[in-house]
């Protein structure tokens, strides 16, 4: 354990920029023991949880470890999230902590536990360390702040997709191109995007297909040059769930000098990425929210900035003390609020790694997925997506 004090923006840097410590727990700051010794006894409950249907062989879906209405499948994650208990009680515990003396908990205890999400989310991207990361209220907040600061204008160009883009998202450029006087392009990709995430050449034609839109917009476009280009996209699409290819896409992108802005807003907790990392995907800006597939409370959301030239740039929509000191200092007091759905990311992290992080969790939950597919495709007359989940179901 590293105890740390961080009373200063300049403090907060360093231990972000600091390398990681492999196999050893993040740095947390000086607070009383009791809190502490909260947060293992629940993620203590977590782990028994787990052991106990490791030894008999149980693979139940976590029920019991979440608040949900037991009359009710809860199967909307990608929407709202659903907390679990672990990190609920962990956050009364920290709200009770703030209320006893609010003044020592934002002066002297708020951010070296910060500092550990931060840190905890980096090891969980495959990060060596958390410079390139802030926390954010959701992913709207993070890629308007990213959008906002490249400071756009009339010659700059931004393109997206014209069919398959979230509705708020399509609102948001809208808004945002009219007070900034960028010139919007956007083009149909229903009828060429890649239906499954293993078929590399029809994850290639996607990517010349969307190259090429690019240029055709570029070459169409009354002015006569444009000084960026922009592609905003989604990670994973809402609600279709279409997974596009990320690292093609961005390698692609920077090939042809275009600037990649990413919402991955459900990818947090869908993705093996310590075995991806994120700094491999060669995206210049990703969004993720924590409460959805994470189980975080919601409130949370991991803005990546890939280059040190926009880490000196990106500035989160709310400007306060932080701000001249650095990009994590910028991000990390917006203001007064209830930052705790920031601390307890940690313990979010922890619970999913308990209960044996994407590849098991997606084992898990495949045959109940195949049996819905199953009857739905049955109920509706309609032949499943991937054959596979069909076979599997069926047999």
């Amino acid at each position: 354990m590293c105890a740390v004090e961080m009373d200063t923006y300049e403090k907060v840097e360093r231990a972000l920029a600091a390398p990681l410590l492999e196999g050893s727990d993040e740095c947390v700051g000086d607070l009383d023991a009791p809190t502490r010794d909260f947060e293992r006894r629940e993620l203590q409950r977590v782990r028994q949880w787990a052991d106990d249907n490791d030894k008999r062989g149980v693979k139940e879906p976590g029920r019991g470890l979440f608040m949900l209405d037991p009359a009710v499948t809860f199967l909307a994650h990608g929407s709202y999230g659903a907390v679990s208990a672990c990190v609920y009680n962990i956050g009364v515990e920290w709200r009770l902590l703030m209320e006893r003396q609010p003044v020592r908990f934002f002066y002297d205890t708020l951010y070296p536990y910060i500092v550990r999400s931060l840190r905890s989310l980096a090891a969980h991207f495959g990060l060596s360390r958390a410079s390139n990361l802030a926390l954010v209220p959701n992913v709207e907040f993070g890629v308007q702040s990213v959008l906002r600061s490249l400071r756009l204008a009339a010659d700059d160009l931004v393109v997206s997709w014209s069919d398959i883009l979230y509705g708020a998202n399509m609102h948001m450029l809208r808004v945002l191109q009219h007070e900034q006087g960028f010139q919007l392009a956007l083009f149909p990709i229903a009828a060429h995007v890649p239906l499954t995430r293993n078929g590399p050449d029809e994850q290639d034609a996607f990517v010349e297909y969307v190259v090429a839109e690019i240029h055709n917009a570029v070459r169409t476009s009354a002015a006569s040059q444009f000084k960026r280009v922009v592609c905003f996209f989604e990670h994973v699409s809402s609600p279709s769930a279409i997974v596009f290819p990320l690292a093609k896409l961005c390698r692609a992108f920077r090939e042809h000098d275009v600037i990649s802005v990413v919402d991955g807003a459900h990818a947090l907790g869908m993705f093996a990425w310590r075995d991806t990392p994120l700094d491999a995907m060669h995206v210049d800006f990703y969004v993720t929210n924590a409460h959805k597939w994470l189980c975080n409370l919601r409130g949370a959301a991991v803005l990546y900035v890939a280059s040190e030239e926009m880490l000196r740039q990106v500035r989160p929509l709310v400007i306060s003390w932080g701000f001249p000191r650095g990009f994590q200092s910028s991000f990390i007091w917006t203001g007064t609020l209830d930052y705790t759905p920031f601390i307890t990311l940690w313990a979010a992290l922890r619970v999913f790694d308990l209960l044996g992080g994407v590849k098991n969790l997606g084992a898990r939950n495949k045959a109940p997925r195949a049996i819905c597919m199953t009857f739905c495709s049955r109920a509706l007359q309609l032949k499943c997506l991937h054959s596979s989940f069909w076979t599997e179901a069926s047999s």
